[in-house]
């Protein structure tokens, strides 16, 4: 299956979760829903629907790459914290070495995320956003 996450790359993603994350449990479908949740999020949150203007993954021909990889920055973090939620303990064979660094990098992830969501709710960053030449 190919990947369908509008701003993030799985490997972005992936990355972010860690070495240690369930790869025996997270396959890219399961990483595709869990982009289409946090786009769906991220456009909610804004109040803008940022994915209308992108027309594959990773790639858009209507807003500068310049400034929106802001998006993916939200996304791989938003990501990133649904898949190290969805097993805490990590892989078999290389675990978290405790569910509190398991809970500290979802911590780091979210105040990333937060940091990202703030600056994208703003009327004036989106207009900036929008207005940036390609």
């Amino acid at each position: 299956m190919a990947h369908a996450g509008l701003w993030a790359t799985s490997a972005e993603i992936l990355a972010k979760a860690g070495v240690r994350y369930d790869s025996t449990g997270v396959t890219e479908a399961i990483i595709n829903g869990f982009c289409l949740q946090a786009e769906n999020l991220i456009n909610c949150a804004t109040k803008y629907n940022w994915s209308d203007l992108f027309t594959a993954p990773a790639t858009t021909t209507t807003i500068s790459a310049d400034v929106w990889h802001l998006l993916g920055e939200v996304e791989s973090n938003l990501v990133g914290i649904y898949i190290i939620e969805s097993n805490m303990q990590g892989l078999a064979t290389a675990p978290y070495p405790s569910r509190i660094i398991a809970e500290d990098m979802i911590n780091i992830l979210r105040d990333a995320a937060l940091r990202g969501m703030s600056i994208l709710r703003d009327k004036a960053t989106q207009k900036f956003m929008l207005e940036a030449t390609i």
